[in-house]
């Protein structure tokens, strides 16, 4: 293609010897797009859908979405819910809109409306948010889809998340403890941006 450089980003030794590269406009192409356009062989990972609920995080959003459409998952569906931002987030996200399955910026009642109608628009088979100041770590959705394939009784997985800076410097880890006695008391240790869950845990 003549979008691509020579260059190449190794992102995915965990699991197969495939690579990434950068476009001529500096944007990642994942897996997904390059092996959509072959029939790609990958397709048997399940579906997993990623909502981003933003309004006025232009400061952080490009990274956010750079780190999900940079995972190289090849059964992403990404979807964004502005709710109207007026800072420049519009332009980043039609920046990698051709990396987006759906976006849209208006007016929303809130952050939990904008994930409601996004999980409402979506069609994967695990779902997830994940905040517009936030990121996922490399190959977080090739983990998760696997440990949803080896357990397949599972309705929901979370994991560590590790707390990070406005540089973007590590900070420390949060370890959840899923000692179910704090639900009792209206507190959780399990990170919402670590957890995945199936389509029929979400409905139930």
């Amino acid at each position: 293609s003549s979008d691509l450089r020579i260059e190449k980003l190794d992102i995915s030794k965990w699991i197969y010897q495939w690579n990434v590269y950068k476009t001529d406009d500096g944007i990642l192409i994942s897996i997904k797009s390059i092996f959509s356009q072959l029939g790609s062989a990958f397709m048997h990972y399940p579906k997993i859908t990623i909502v981003t609920p933003s309004f006025n995080q232009s400061r952080y959003l490009e990274q956010t979405i750079q780190s999900v459409i940079g995972q190289g998952y090849p059964n992403l569906e990404y979807i964004i819910m502005d709710g109207g931002s007026t800072d420049g987030s519009v332009e980043i996200i039609e920046k990698y809109s051709r990396y987006i399955d759906y976006w849209c910026s208006k007016p929303d009642d809130g952050q939990a409306d904008a994930i409601f109608r996004g999980f409402k628009r979506s069609t994967g088979h695990i779902l997830s948010w994940i905040n517009s100041d936030d990121i996922l770590c490399d190959r977080s959705l090739f983990k998760v889809a696997d440990t949803f394939r080896e357990n397949s009784d599972l309705g929901l997985v979370f994991g560590n998340s590790f707390l990070i800076n406005e540089s973007s410097k590590f900070k420390r880890c949060l370890i959840p403890d899923p000692n179910f006695k704090y639900y009792l008391y209206g507190a959780s240790s399990i990170f919402q941006g670590s957890v995945f869950y199936t389509r029929d845990a979400y409905i139930k």
